[in-house]
């Protein structure tokens, strides 16, 4: 929390929006931090809403946050359900890609892009690192140049939703799982760009 606030110090008012990648263990109360200790989103979005950020008053926080929200596992909806409280979660390297105004509300122009939905772990394979991320950086290099924020979202999330991968719990047995990711937009009023007009290369 302490780099958060340094960081929303530096802030100038020329700045149009502002960025923020929390990568960590997380939990269903909220993210980890480096000293173990749970710091949840309310927390992290207070620091930039328009009453305590206001050089980001009216302006994007797009927050991207790549952490476990829960013990469950996502599994098809025809499948019977897994135990709700899953310990030590480790993924197997048997990983399969599918392809186929005048005033501005204090918490508004948010949009937060959560790996995985409310009470679910994140999956990361040993090799290739984490689902979400690896179809985000990807999707952004195909498509900041010519689509907005939420566009690019939507394919990311159908990205993420056809990978599967085997996850052996504690007890040595393996659950075929899957992940979706949650977008929230809070109080966005227009389409965001990050680079329009510029060639992708």
């Amino acid at each position: 929390m302490k780099e958060l606030h340094s960081l929303k110090d530096e802030i100038k008012k020329f700045h149009t929006s502002v960025v923020i990648v929390l990568m960590s263990h997380g939990t269903e109360e909220g993210i980890l931090g480096t000293d173990d200790k749970v710091v949840q989103m309310k927390e992290i979005k207070e620091v930039f809403s328009g009453r305590n950020c206001p050089q980001l008053n009216g302006k994007p926080k797009i927050f991207f946050i790549q952490a476990c929200r829960g013990d469950k596992l996502t599994q098809l909806a025809m499948d019977s359900a897994v135990e709700p409280f899953l310990q030590r979660v480790h993924m197997d390297n048997s990983l399969h890609l599918q392809v186929d105004g005048c005033g501005n509300p204090e918490n508004a122009d948010m949009f937060i892009c959560y790996a995985t939905s409310e009470g679910y772990v994140s999956l990361r394979n040993p090799d290739n690192g984490s689902w979400f991320i690896q179809a985000l950086c990807e999707e952004l290099i195909v498509r900041a140049h010519k689509d907005d924020l939420y566009t690019i979202m939507t394919k990311v999330s159908q990205r993420v939703k056809r990978l599967e991968g085997d996850v052996k719990l504690s007890n040595e047995r393996k659950v075929h799982t899957y992940q979706t990711p949650q977008i929230v937009c809070q109080g966005i009023g227009k389409k965001i760009y990050f680079l329009p007009k510029y060639p992708s290369e």
